[in-house]
């Protein structure tokens, strides 16, 4: 039976494939899909926008581009607006005339802003999970209708969380649709006092800094998994970058961060501010990603700039 509240759905991405997908098979009224804008580094495919748009022709749903937005909003007149996984900003006047609802992958009011998982993950959080809130015109500070825990396991990457968070906001998302539907929602106003913010992260952003404990340094290299840019150092001078690593224990004790102390047949030991990390796939200059333990033949080298190997580059011999 086909429900009666009109639905438009703002997004694309693989963040917003499976609640979309989910809405329409439990016969919500969607009436139009606006599909959010693509950055121009993605692929229309990679960016899984080919994906919903063929999920929308396949329940007859018709697709906007993201220039398209109030004309979608003036042809289907939605009675509630869903907003996953969309990059442009919504109008003032749309969130103002409208209900409009935003899943957000964070644990409001924490992470507030864009990639808030990978800042969560960054940040050592042992959990991370997802918001169903009501819009308004401030930055995610709306009145909380859902949220979902899921939590972060040492074998998890940033891939594997988000796989998690899709399933699970996918199954959410009716629920709180229906309730909104049926006017029997709880809705939680956020605590101002506990609210943080994070904004978008680049590549440069990845730079490993072995001054800082074995932890975080890990958390920011599965953070950074493939397909995102990956978390990077240097090794004389050229761009080494580190796709998969490891924790290991050792007492504490004080060596230079960052140099390799170790080379086993599962990766090299490199020292931390507190401790050893253990370095298994890397990708170095231009090569294709190798076992680290193939790079580096014996322990001593020292990772992270080097200002004697500046010197040598640049200026040559003394």
């Amino acid at each position: 039976m086909q429900r009666m509240m009109k639905i438009l759905y703002l997004g694309s991405g693989h963040a917003s494939i499976q609640a979309f997908c989910n809405l329409a098979e439990k016969k919500f009224n969607i009436t139009g899909l606006v599909l959010s804008k693509v950055p121009k580094n993605i692929p229309s495919r990679s960016s899984g926008s080919d994906a919903i748009k063929k999920a929308a022709m396949q329940y007859n749903i018709k697709a906007y581009s993201y220039t398209e937005l109030l004309k979608a909003v003036k042809e289907t007149s939605p009675e509630l607006i869903v907003v996953n996984n969309f990059i442009d900003i919504v109008p003032p006047k749309i969130i103002d005339n409208y209900k409009c609802i935003n899943l957000h992958y964070a644990l409001l009011p924490k992470y507030r802003g864009l990639h808030a998982t990978q800042w969560a993950l960054i940040n050592c959080e042992k959990e991370v999970g997802f918001t169903v809130h009501f819009m308004t015109r401030g930055f995610d500070d709306g009145d909380i209708l859902y949220q979902g825990r899921i939590k972060v396991c040492d074998n998890d990457t940033i891939n594997t969380l988000y796989s998690k968070l899709n399933k699970e906001s996918a199954m959410a998302l009716p629920k709180v649709v229906e309730q909104i539907e049926k006017n029997t929602y709880k809705a939680v106003s956020q605590n101002e006092r506990m609210a943080t913010y994070v904004q978008r992260r680049y590549p440069s952003d990845g730079l490993i800094n072995w001054n800082s404990t074995s932890l975080e340094i890990f958390n920011l290299i599965r953070a950074l998994a493939y397909p995102y840019p990956g978390a990077y150092t240097f090794y004389k001078n050229e761009k080494l970058i580190i796709w998969k690593a490891s924790l290991c224990k050792s007492p504490f004790y004080k060596e230079i961060p960052g140099r390799v102390v170790k080379i086993t047949e599962k990766g090299i030991l490199v020292k931390t501010r507190d401790n050893l990390l253990n370095v298994e796939k890397v990708q170095y200059g231009k090569n294709k990603t190798r076992d680290a333990s193939a790079l580096f033949r014996k322990p001593g080298a020292r990772l992270g700039i080097s200002m004697n190997d500046l010197i040598q580059k640049y200026m040559g011999p003394a």
